[in-house]
């Protein structure tokens, strides 16, 4: 939810003209470190990103309504409704997605189910060239270098930005 509110400020404040899509292979379930790649074979654009992921969470058989940017956005009313019309939709099969866990989980149970399962990010020392571009690249401010990266769980979102930007692979879901 905070990476969602994260995505709509930048959204806010930085309106493209125009919004592509790249759609050609999406990836499913437990994304992006954990997930499976799947076709969807499709590049999609839009003057409204808003509009652009409700389509797209349409097309991989998601309800828009149960996507946390897209429900921050809307909260925001910077897309009043959820009409509008797309172009060559109708003629689109349906490509069914696996939903990742946050999404299926609710109540006591999926909260209690999130604490205890979810594994933390942490840093092999071993790869780290010690660069900070994890600590640059954070949108929660959660890393800082001593020398290593930190974490600071309290302010870090699991937006897995520190794992995709790592040069070194260094930074990773601990196994258990």
């Amino acid at each position: 939810k905070k990476f969602s509110k994260v995505l709509i400020d930048i959204y806010q404040n930085i309106r493209p003209e125009l919004n592509i899509m790249d759609a050609v292979i999406g990836m499913e379930g437990e994304g992006p470190t954990s997930g499976d790649a799947k076709k969807v074979g499709l590049i999609i654009a839009s003057r409204n990103s808003v509009a652009l992921d409700i389509a797209a969470a349409k097309i991989i058989g998601f309800n828009p309504k149960n996507i946390f940017p897209i429900k921050e956005a809307i909260k925001r009313k910077l897309y009043p409704n959820y009409k509008f019309n797309v172009i060559g939709m109708q003629k689109l099969p349906l490509i069914k997605f696996k939903a990742p866990p946050e999404t299926k989980r609710k109540g006591v149970q999926g909260m209690l189910n999130r604490m205890f399962k979810e594994k933390p990010i942490i840093c092999n020392t071993h790869l780290c060239i010690k660069c900070g571009r994890c600590a640059k690249h954070c949108p929660g401010q959660a890393i800082t270098l001593k020398p290593f990266p930190t974490i600071d769980r309290t302010k870090c979102i699991r937006c897995f930005c520190c794992i995709e930007i790592c040069p070194q692979d260094a930074m990773s879901l601990q196994k258990k």
